[in-house]
């Protein structure tokens, strides 16, 4: 999968200490992309300035796995902290739970199907 978007985050760390990752960071590797020519596709946005990214398909599992139930005790402080690409080209960090919507006997047929909800830690206003 290929996400246009923006920069990365920046994050503080002790001194002498090797700089930690931001949560999810290593998700995402930017890459050239090139939009089509207008003949080819016809797109109808033809941003000016972008950047493209790679998601880790394997390594959003992986992160998504451990992210807890909704309902679970403690959900909100444990949740998975996942960074997504914003509109304005920032990575936006997120906490992600397990939010189940479907039916049981729906879920019971789907099992490869799973729902997520997210809240902005800097904005938590922000949701996904």
């Amino acid at each position: 999968m290929t996400l246009l978007a923006g920069s990365a985050q920046l994050t503080a760390s002790p001194a002498g200490a090797a700089p930690a990752p931001a949560p999810g960071t290593d998700l995402w590797s930017p890459v050239s992309a090139r939009l089509p020519d207008p003949g080819d596709l016809r797109p109808r946005v033809q941003p000016s300035d972008y950047r493209a990214y790679s998601l880790d398909q394997a390594g959003l599992d992986a992160l998504l796995a451990t992210a807890p139930d909704e309902d679970a005790r403690g959900a909100a402080t444990g949740a998975a902290s996942i960074l997504v690409p914003a509109p304005n080209g920032e990575l936006v960090e997120f906490a992600v739970v397990e939010s189940p919507i479907m039916e049981d006997g729906l879920a019971a047929a789907n099992p490869d199907i799973t729902t997520y909800a997210g809240r902005g830690v800097e904005d938590p206003t922000a949701s996904i």
